[in-house]
């Protein structure tokens, strides 16, 4: 979409336990989620067509997972996010980040952060589809962009 239509949605993905995500655990577990490694360094979760649903980036800028080092790195944190309007409708998309960023969190002992850092579980998870919705619908910003 042009630039002035373009609205971008994010997740966070923090340790649970830990103080950083082992490198390792994250490429695997992106792999396992469907992620591919491609453009500006980052991991893309394609639609069935081959245009990008998801991406994922770290935390710490400029955003760039390394597949070929992140064996031996620890990350604060990754963010996910969906550029609105994309191959699917907006509530799909936003369900889809929301399960993939649950599912991802899983597979790497992490925790789901809404793009403000607050914990996303149940009504919160719920407060932050309308509130993204809401923007969307408006117009207005939704985050700032990951990388």
């Amino acid at each position: 979409p042009a630039e002035q239509e373009r609205r971008i949605v994010t997740l966070r993905i923090v340790p649970a336990r830990q103080d950083r995500l082992a490198g390792r655990a994250l490429r695997q577990g992106l792999a396992g989620c469907g992620f591919r490694h491609g453009e500006l360094g980052i991991f893309h979760l394609p639609a069935d067509d081959g245009r990008v649903v998801l991406s994922a980036a770290s935390l710490v800028r400029p955003g760039v997972l390394d597949p070929a080092t992140m064996d031996l790195e620890r990350f604060a944190g990754i963010s996910l996010f969906a550029v609105l309007p994309g191959p699917i409708a907006d509530g799909a998309a936003l369900e889809r980040l929301a399960a993939v960023a649950e599912e991802l969190a899983g597979r790497v002992a992490g925790l789901v952060q809404d793009e403000s850092g607050a914990p996303f579980a149940g009504a919160a998870r719920v407060r932050w589809r309308e509130r993204c919705l809401g923007a969307v619908d408006a117009g207005g910003a939704l985050a700032e962009q990951a990388h």
